[in-house]
């Protein structure tokens, strides 16, 4: 059935998979999916995502959550730690694919 989905609300995605740091601070990010809005905001394998929006990220779970407060094609401010230097990194949100 071609409506069926048709009532569920699109998901924010950020289009990266990210570990725990094992320091309860942040998640590293571990793989960058291409034509994400991670990609397209220069995002790096090995960054550490410690905040969205100014909410603290501990987890991958806490990330999830962040993400899931935005609507698709929301820009948010993702905080990273990238070899022992902060920065704030735009990312345009994509869709979860349902």
């Amino acid at each position: 059935d071609e409506r069926r989905g048709a009532n569920v609300p699109a998901r924010a995605l950020m289009g990266g998979t990210t570990q725990p740091t094992g320091e309860g601070l942040g998640v590293e990010a571990v793989e960058i999916a291409d034509g994400s809005g991670a990609a397209d905001s220069g995002l790096r394998v090995g960054d550490v995502i410690v905040a969205v929006d100014g909410t603290e990220i501990t987890d991958p779970t806490s990330l999830g959550a962040a993400v899931a407060t935005h609507q698709p094609g929301e820009t948010v401010t993702v905080t990273i730690d990238r070899n022992g230097s902060t920065q704030d990194v735009p990312v345009t949100l994509g869709t979860r694919p349902t």
